[in-house]
């Protein structure tokens, strides 16, 4: 996820949850030009609000937790049962779409 359709001029012109028909793309949820096309500010260094920014910022809070939780620095039932279940939630998605895309290295010891 998401999928968009751009006219000529290459603008973006609709968004898809999954790719429903031919001539979609693939677009990182995190990109400036979706942003944009939702509705969202870019944000350039002047104190605006960046969707972009924000997404990448939750990504890498994301990975320092699975960091931590490989390190056994945390456990994952330490969090609470809301928060487990997101980053569980997030973690199989993520599998799902992209395969498995954290800063782990391969062959490191499973995180869950």
């Amino acid at each position: 996820m998401p999928y968009v359709k751009r006219d000529q001029q290459g603008q973006i012109t609709a968004v898809w949850k999954e790719q429903s028909e031919p001539g979609t793309e693939f677009i990182h949820e995190g990109d400036d030009e979706l942003a944009l096309f939702l509705g969202f500010s870019q944000g350039g260094g002047s104190g605006e609000f960046s969707i972009a920014t924000d997404l990448q910022m939750v990504r890498v809070i994301e990975d320092v937790i699975n960091l931590l939780i490989a390190k056994h620095v945390i456990v994952l039932t330490d969090l609470p049962e809301a928060v487990q279940n997101k980053l569980l939630q997030q973690r199989h998605r993520r599998e799902n779409l992209l395969g498995s895309t954290t800063i782990i290295q391969e062959g490191e010891q499973r995180l869950f």
